[in-house]
């Protein structure tokens, strides 16, 4: 551990202390989701409405495999100016569908990759529909607690928990204390807390096919293809709550996590059975870098001297300029 757990009493970061972990919470939703399905309590294929009727999206058919990939084309409500004010509400599901539920769809589903909270809030509720238990007591009940994750829970802010670690954010005028987000609003989408040792547990049972089937872990770390549009066909290097990548050549699956005070990253290398797991309540570093680099580290991959700054002419910068979309992943 580095650095600090608590400013206000100078106590540091040790590696047993608890980390909100935002969204690797969409790998624990998913492995949920493949479960029941396993079971046949439900199918990949099977349109939301089977479960939600009232999210029906203007008539457009969006599946659950959909959502768990980021093709459906829902929007994102962290993505909208009318959240921000919101934060401190304690908001139960109905309220979070409210926010998202009368908008148009971003584009067809299945075309294109968006990333969007709003599609695991519609997962977390299918969860809740089939199994008739909330998605805290599934999650912790049938994930956390079989696999050991004794330091692990849906987070709440008022709860006390043994060795939770404080949030922070840095501005203007020095490091400040993160801003109150209501842990009901993350909810499927990122409302777990966990260590690194935790997560370590999480990634070899996942690994090894004990969370869910072999077959089911293989198709969470498969890439979606997208269908139809512009981009048909096009590798979306996104699975089900799963990034797909490489470092140093070698296939990997990651996913990142960002919230109130906190970013993470969860990298596993399979192949060399390397698992790099970073908790950091400082949001201003680049976990996901600083990942890849202890990776490659580990590899014995060279490191790459950081270039200097670029002097560019204001002719070769104008060839820069213009409008950018670039997806959270968040």
């Amino acid at each position: 551990g580095y650095g600090m757990a608590q400013m206000d009493l100078g106590i540091p970061v040790a590696p047993e202390q608890v980390f909100e972990i935002g969204s690797v919470t969409k790998q624990f939703t998913a492995a949920i989701v493949l479960r029941l399905a396993e079971q046949g309590k439900l199918s990949l294929s099977d349109p939301v409405t089977k479960f939600l009727p009232g999210m029906t999206f203007g008539g457009t058919p969006i599946t659950l495999e959909q959502l768990l990939q980021h093709t459906a084309g829902v929007p994102n409500y962290t993505d909208m100016p009318e959240w921000i004010p919101r934060w401190r509400e304690d908001m139960t599901v109905e309220t979070l569908f409210a926010l998202f539920r009368d908008k148009p769809l971003d584009f067809p589903p299945g075309t294109l990759w968006s990333y969007s909270n709003s599609g695991y809030i519609l997962l977390g509720a299918v969860i809740e529909k089939v199994t008739g238990r909330s998605y805290e007591e599934v999650v912790e009940t049938e994930l956390l607690a079989p696999l050991g994750m004794q330091d692990s829970r849906y987070g709440h802010q008022e709860e006390i928990v043994h060795g939770r670690v404080a949030g922070y954010v840095k501005g203007p005028d020095g490091w400040a204390n993160a801003p109150y987000l209501s842990l009901t609003q993350p909810y499927a989408a990122g409302s777990l807390m966990s260590t690194v040792d935790d997560l370590a547990r999480w990634s070899d049972a996942l690994e090894a096919g004990k969370v869910v089937s072999p077959a089911s872990r293989d198709r969470m770390f498969t890439s979606a293809i997208l269908q139809g549009g512009d981009q048909d066909g096009i590798a979306t290097r996104y699975g089900l709550g799963n990034g797909t990548t490489e470092v140093a050549g070698r296939p990997a699956h990651e996913h990142g996590g960002g919230i109130h005070g906190f970013t993470c990253d969860l990298l596993r290398i399979p192949g060399d059975d390397l698992l790099v797991v970073i908790l950091s309540n400082n949001p201003t570093q680049d976990v996901h870098d600083l990942a890849h680099r202890v990776a490659e580290s580990v590899l014995g991959v060279p490191q790459k001297a950081k270039p200097g700054p670029l002097q560019l002419s204001a002719a070769a910068l104008d060839a820069y300029t213009g409008v950018y979309l670039v997806p959270e992943q968040a």
